[in-house]
């Protein structure tokens, strides 16, 4: 599985890495497009028009998104290419937008737990003035991952230790 918010490298870096996966496009994205598609063309009265669209998103009426979008596109085609640009990223991506199904199957539709993940290995990682070749970061991440896990963990790293030495 494969959370991002949408961007080109992303389904360049599927393919690589994950060709038979689960692609998915984190929920807040696809609201913030719905939100900067809805401030072009609606302006100070766009919440009304976002609060629809953003409930199809969330049903999984991927195809009501794209024509909602492709209507905005032909009534108001005077606000220009940004309006274009999220009626084709609503179009591209409606599949990877399947939300109810991600669901069901028990799939995050947010990428905030992968978000919070890096902070937290960013956490364990860095401290003021340090920098870490590979090896030595990795060492350091096995003791504070053992020191996070009490007294218990501690021992078991001294042990590992001892023995590796």
């Amino acid at each position: 599985m494969v959370i991002g918010d949408g961007a080109s490298w992303i389904d360049e870096f599927f393919e690589m890495h994950c060709p038979n996966g689960v692609r998915i496009v984190d929920w807040y994205h696809a609201v913030e497009h719905l939100w900067g598609l809805g401030r072009e063309a609606f302006g100070e009265k766009a919440s009304e028009w976002i609060e629809k669209v953003k409930e199809w998103l969330w049903e999984g009426k991927g195809e009501e998104v794209v024509r909602e979008c492709e209507r905005v596109l032909e009534e108001k085609s005077v606000w220009g290419e940004r309006v274009a640009r999220t009626a084709e990223y609503f179009r591209q991506r409606r599949e990877q937008m399947d939300d109810p199904a991600f669901r069901e199957a028990g799939y995050p539709i947010g990428s905030e737990v992968v978000e919070s993940a890096c902070k937290g290995i960013g956490w364990r990682c860095k401290g003021r003035g340090q920098r870490w070749k590979s090896k030595g970061l990795e060492a350091t991440l096995a003791l504070r991952s053992a020191g996070m896990g009490g007294e218990r963990g501690w021992n078991q790293a001294c042990e590992q230790i001892c023995q590796a030495a």
